[in-house]
């Protein structure tokens, strides 16, 4: 719990006007301060702010709030984090049961913040140190200008250079008395075994570059990345970044974000890129939401910080087979997050600072024009990816083959339903085959890999969804490929009697036979449903409906509910899993290798399946019978469906 008079102290210390002005443009009108909205692109001031109040709201976007909102939104900050910028703004210590702890662990937390706070100012006085050096150095100011780096970008990005010789910063560090321990820790310097030319018992791990300083969301220096170049650059790697340390965690940052918030936000679109220079010669070409990553590949968590600021993320990889795996592997991650990533392709072995500058380091118009056709050109990594798999169809019948296995892995990496129904019809008309021929595809391959647990149906598997033209219909005259057609699609047939056990349904019913929390999970899912559906719902196959009918009144795993099944498939998974012994189910241990967090994705995945088919009615309801005022509710389904992610923080 929160100290609440310290959070008022801090809210009182700063004015809404002044921390809101630092950021827009702000004239007095009335009672209220007026300005262009710091939060969605527009023209014409709709954001309003009341100094005597201390609230802000914008009429446009309808964001809204206090101090404490306006910095969180801003800046992307937590509630806790946006309290401690504000403190630190105001210099206003925090106290000492911060934390929330006991006195021991509030002296810990204490330190470790002391310790930070050292070390943010260890890299802060290291930024200073080159970005002056860079204002005397002729060669590294003529390269920054070759490159496309005018004097307000070197400024924007407090840019820096090194200055000859091994320790110049470890020298300036020594004479300073900073503390060259932290230092080390931070990767700026390193000890010498041997002493260098000068007597200093450190060398600089930064030597012969030009330097950029990285930044966090509230505009510390946590690390830096380095381009050598001169003659005097040896044999060294072309760019170096700042080793992990506490402040630096390459997959956590993303250069230029910081300075790019703003625009990401207003334009609802993030371009991400690999490289320091790619990405100025972008910001100065008008992109200025766009990021790079910092000498590693996209993470996961590289893709949750920036979902918090837009939608929409563009890859700009090269163009190489490199840039290609990397730009494949970021669309399997998205995905498996509920993410659809888009890509910008560039030509084969073109760069974007070489499409967009002159040889001279000037902007060409041609380049920003032929830039913003293939920003305007970006799709769906997965539809491009789906369309190439698509068009290897045509080739033998082993290229057939493996296109198809490849599309079967496409699909096993999704986790949003929607999204994967429709690249599913989408592919099977494409293929001139039925959903069910295609799961039925998906399923032996994901029993072969022994992956079958990634296998997720995510609708009713017996749904059928037929091409325009009739399964027995020759490929229209003068088709040269399949296409893909996201959306849409024939009406989907009705549901057989037997659906078979599928991977879900089975871990589900190994869930429910291990009982414990497991069952008990079961049954609290029933909370999570769509109006009309009842815990049976979860299942697809009719035996596993049945047993959750058993579960919903109360009934604990038995062995007389092999003599309610029909499958012999479902009688299987019942036999092996339970022994009797005085007329009471043992579980055994064949199912111990489902661990608790894999049935939270069992749970989660049924859940989401069952709000997927709940959205596909009320589809047909808004389509075909034109019932309109159900719209608000389907986008209401959508949202839910996202939310499911949260699931498991409520029913823990």
């Amino acid at each position: 719990m929160l100290d609440q008079d310290f959070v008022k102290t801090v809210k009182n210390a700063s004015n809404l006007i002044e921390v809101i002005g630092e950021h827009v443009l702000l004239r007095k009108t009335g009672a209220n301060w007026v300005g262009l909205c710091p939060f969605h692109q527009e023209r014409s001031p709709s954001f309003s702010a009341n100094e005597t109040k201390q609230l802000f709201h914008c009429y446009g976007c309808k964001k809204g709030g206090d101090l404490i909102k306006f910095v969180q939104e801003l800046h992307g900050l937590s509630f806790r984090e946006a309290i401690e910028d504000l403190a630190e703004r105001a210099r206003i210590p925090l106290p000492k049961n911060w934390s929330g702890s006991g006195p021991e662990e509030a002296k810990d937390v204490q330190a470790k913040r002391e310790h930070q706070a050292l070390l943010h100012k260890l890299t802060r006085f290291t930024a200073k140190f080159y970005h002056d050096h860079l204002a005397r150095d002729s060669d590294a100011i003529a390269y920054l200008r070759r490159r496309g780096v005018t004097p307000e970008l070197q400024e924007l990005f407090y840019l820096g250079a090194t200055p000859q010789g091994w320790s110049p910063l470890s020298k300036r560090l020594i004479d300073a008395k900073a503390p060259v321990a932290e230092a080390e820790q931070l990767g700026l310097i390193r000890a010498s075994q041997k002493g260098t030319p000068g007597g200093i018992p450190y060398f600089d791990l930064f030597r012969s570059r030009v330097l950029f300083p990285i930044l966090d969301l509230r505009g510390k220096v946590v690390g830096f990345g380095g381009r050598i170049f001169g003659k005097d650059a040896g044999d060294g790697p072309k760019y170096l970044n700042s080793s992990e340390s506490p402040l630096f965690q390459k997959s956590r940052v993303l250069y230029g974000l910081y300075q790019g918030q703003k625009t990401i936000r207003e334009r609802n679109e993030v371009i991400v890129v690999e490289g320091y220079f790619d990405h100025l010669s972008l910001y100065k070409a008008g992109f200025e939401n766009t990021v790079a990553t910092c000498g590693t590949a996209l993470t996961l968590e590289h893709l949750k910080l920036l979902h918090r600021f837009a939608e929409k993320i563009i890859l700009l990889f090269d163009g190489d087979t490199a840039g290609e795996s990397a730009t494949l592997r970021a669309m399997e991650l998205g995905l498996q997050h509920g993410m659809t990533l888009h890509a910008a392709v560039l030509p084969h072995k073109r760069d974007v600072d070489e499409i967009l500058l002159t040889s001279e380091g000037q902007l060409s118009r041609e380049g920003v024009e032929q830039v913003k056709s293939i920003f305007a050109a970006s799709e769906p990594v997965v539809d491009r990816e789906i369309r190439l798999q698509l068009e290897k169809t045509r080739g033998s019948a082993e290229e057939k083959t493996q296109a198809v296995k490849r599309l079967i892995e496409i699909i096993g990496h999704f986790t949003d339903p929607v999204a994967l129904e429709v690249r599913e019809s989408a592919i099977c008309s494409a293929l001139n085959i039925t959903v069910a021929t295609f799961r039925g595809w998906r399923s032996a391959q994901g029993s072969k890999s022994g992956s079958s647990g990634r296998v997720i149906t995510n609708s009713n598997p017996s749904t059928v969804v037929v091409s325009p033209n009739t399964p027995s219909a020759p490929r229209r005259e003068g088709s040269t490929s399949p296409r893909i057609r996201i959306g849409g699609g024939a009406p989907a047939e009705r549901p057989s009697a037997r659906t078979g056990l599928g991977p879900l349904d089975r871990n589900l019913l190994n869930g429910i036979l291990l009982g414990g929390q497991y069952l008990q999970m079961t049954r609290e899912a029933q909370g999570f449903l769509p109006r009309g559906f009842e815990l049976p719902d979860l299942a697809q196959n009719p035996d596993i409906r049945l047993i959750l009918r058993q579960v919903e009144a109360g009934g604990a795993p038995s062995a007389e509910w092999e003599s309610i099944v029909q499958e012999e498939e479902v009688k299987q998974v019942l036999r092996a899993a339970l022994l009797l012994e005085g007329g009471s189910a043992v579980v055994t241990g064949s199912l111990g290798n489902l661990d608790l967090d894999d049935f939270r994705v069992v749970v989660r995945k049924a859940l989401q399946r069952t709000w997927a088919r709940f959205s596909q009615k009320l589809r047909e309801d808004l389509v075909q019978k034109g019932e309109l005022h159900l719209s608000q509710e389907w986008l209401d389904v959508q949202n839910k469906i996202k939310e499911l992610g949260n699931f498991y923080d409520q029913i823990e």
